[in-house]
């Protein structure tokens, strides 16, 4: 009968434990300072910053970041994607996702390499298709003189998304760079 009422006690235990780990934190945006503190710690040089939501995007040459700040402890959480940035492509593109079926969340980051398109860049458009073509998606967004961009694509209901076509325009409004990558 003890035997059974130890079990019975760390098995419910094991269950409130479980419940604790894998409950979803209550999290905010990071302040600016708490933001910059964060990215000289661990040495990221920003390409641009995006805050969104509960959350600041931060594209480097190397990384792509996702940072909120836990309520309860005050700690940034992260999440760190490497980004492969060939500086032999003209312009590097890449999309990364997080999420389920029903909230599925998309960004995709651009940097400009070339220095042509970099000084005459004003606006870069993406395409966000999904695999069977059934869902397109399409976001711009200004450049403000900066080397890279991101963009976010929210509650998207498709979990198999892909880039299709990215366009950079000049401030005439020409395309001066496409890639489609079907």
């Amino acid at each position: 009968m003890k035997k059974k009422i130890i079990y019975s006690c760390l098995f419910l235990f094991l269950i409130i434990a479980i419940f604790n780990i894998f409950q979803t934190k209550d999290v905010r945006q990071p302040t600016s300072e708490e933001l910059n503190k964060y990215l000289k710690e661990q040495d990221v040089s920003p390409i641009v910053i995006k805050n969104i939501d509960k959350w600041s995007l931060v594209l480097s040459e190397n990384w792509f970041l996702s940072l909120s700040v836990y309520k309860d402890s005050g700690k940034i959480g992260s999440l760190r994607t490497q980004v492969n940035n060939p500086s032999t492509e003209p312009v590097d593109a890449g999309l990364i996702s997080w999420g389920d079926k029903k909230e599925r969340i998309y960004v995709a980051t651009i940097i400009i390499n070339n220095k042509h398109i970099l000084e005459r860049a004003i606006k870069v458009k993406v395409k966000l298709n999904s695999s069977d073509n059934s869902v397109e998606e399409t976001k711009a967004e200004l450049m403000n003189n900066k080397k890279g961009a991101i963009i976010f694509f929210n509650n998207i209901p498709i979990l198999d998304g892909k880039l299709s076509e990215v366009i950079i325009y000049d401030k005439d409004n020409k395309q001066i760079f496409n890639k489609n990558y079907e």
